[in-house]
């Protein structure tokens, strides 16, 4: 795939599911995303890269004690620790959300957009009806908005990405 391939994939990704993000009044869906794209993977550059993320990995702190994790580990071994897409999605939290295939598949733009929406919108806009961008950034990187955990640089440039963004997408 080439580097436009990918941004075009990423393009049509992002059209066919923003709308399904549950977002307040005056989040724009379409800059939400894009700003998470461009701080997991520069825009898509990396959307190939597989991360491996060490803490879930076997003896990692969310390895112990997660049945589900021991269970995919099985199959898949280290891949079921790994983040993948465009949006470097964690296997085990798209499984927790309905993915059950190849966790590779989590590469491509419409599989990663179709369960980066469902994970936003259950960690974040189904539970937190006026919730900022900020807190979908927050929620993305440490796992869940207003738990004391903030991810403040990570935050700081999402929020950049998502300004940039917003002044050539409409609200």
């Amino acid at each position: 795939m080439t580097d436009a391939d990918v941004k075009d994939a990423i393009s049509k990704a992002i059209e066919h599911w923003a709308s399904s993000l549950r977002v307040p009044a005056g989040v724009n869906p379409i800059a939400l995303m894009r700003a998470i794209c461009d701080n997991e993977t520069n825009g898509g550059a990396r959307w190939g890269a597989t991360l491996h993320e060490p803490a879930y990995c076997y003896g990692g702190k969310y390895y112990i004690g997660s049945e589900a994790l021991h269970r995919l580990s099985v199959p898949w071994g280290c891949l079921a620790h790994s983040s993948f897409g465009p949006w470097q999605i964690l296997y085990i939290t798209a499984n927790e959300h309905g993915f059950s295939d190849d966790p590779v598949r989590l590469r491509d733009p419409m599989v990663c957009a179709e369960y980066l929406t469902k994970i936003l919108n259950s960690r974040v806009f189904d539970k937190i009806p006026d919730a900022l961008p900020e807190e979908a950034f927050d929620a993305w990187n440490s796992g869940r908005a207003r738990d004391g955990i903030i991810p403040v640089d990570y935050i700081k440039k999402a929020k950049a990405h998502y300004l940039l963004h917003l002044g050539g997408v409409e609200a």
